[in-house]
């Protein structure tokens, strides 16, 4: 899904960064899927740390990025 959203974000040309939360390409740990959630980052605290770590980087290149929304 966050290929997709990259996708028509690219496309209508909008200005913003884009982060994909995702399994890593790798065997998956065993475990209650809760810990699991947990331990990827996929439950709130993990989305909101990366929604915050997402805030803190700076806008590539144009400074008025955020003047044309």
């Amino acid at each position: 899904m966050g290929s997709a959203v990259a996708e028509v974000v690219a496309e209508r040309g909008i200005a913003c960064r884009v982060t994909r939360l995702g399994v890593p390409d790798r065997f998956p740990e065993m475990g209650i899927p809760e810990d699991l959630v947990q331990r990827l980052g996929f439950d709130e605290d993990g989305i909101l740390g990366a929604l915050a770590a997402l805030r803190e980087m700076p806008p590539d290149g144009d400074e008025d990025w955020e003047d044309r929304f």
